[in-house]
């Protein structure tokens, strides 16, 4: 096991820096991410309620491409999303080893 008391002080606070930076930055992607999921459901919601308007059957088969484009989309951000989240547990175990 590493006795984490023989750095110096210097060290440990620019690891901490750091390791709050990543957090912060994993906030702010995770963040952007549900903005970005929130926009394209709504993109989504408003092609599903135009669909039964359209009279053209090749306008409604690209609604439907266009659909399942923000499905995959959507699907990539939840992804992307739990990662962050996961990725912030991590840093705030490590943060919590390291500040004591």
């Amino acid at each position: 096991m590493i006795d984490i008391k023989e750095y110096t002080d210097d060290v440990a606070t620019l690891l901490i820096k750091d390791i709050q930076q990543e957090i912060q930055r994993l906030t702010e992607e995770a963040v952007k991410s549900i903005q970005q999921q929130r926009v394209l459901s709504q993109k989504r919601r408003l092609l599903i309620e135009s669909f039964d308007s359209i009279s053209s059957a090749m306008t409604q088969l690209f609604i439907k491409d266009l659909i399942m484009g923000m499905d995959q989309e959507i699907a990539k951000l939840d992804e992307k999303i739990h990662k962050c989240e996961a990725h912030k547990e991590y840093y705030n175990d490590i943060l919590e080893v390291v500040r004591n």
